[in-house]
């Protein structure tokens, strides 16, 4: 999750969402778990996990993710 959190930055505001969160100043977080039968994730829980976050098809997430750093990235260029 570390590896995907370090390079989903790219994709993904991560920061922007914790400041959104904190500005309602919550007592405490709670965290999210992901419980599988396997002792890794397999692709398959990657893909249910972006389906739920994404809010539908993980491959239209994904699309718009890649699209979006594709023009951060030529804007930077």
């Amino acid at each position: 999750m570390r590896w995907m959190r370090a390079h989903g930055r790219r994709f993904y505001n991560f920061r922007g969402l914790e400041a959104f969160k904190a500005s309602f100043e919550p007592a405490d977080w709670e965290p999210l778990y992901v419980a599988t039968r396997e002792p890794k994730l397999t692709l398959t829980d990657l893909r249910a996990i972006a389906g739920v976050f994404g809010g539908g098809s993980p491959e239209r997430l994904v699309a718009r993710a890649i699209a979006t750093a594709a023009l951060r990235e030529l804007r930077i260029a």
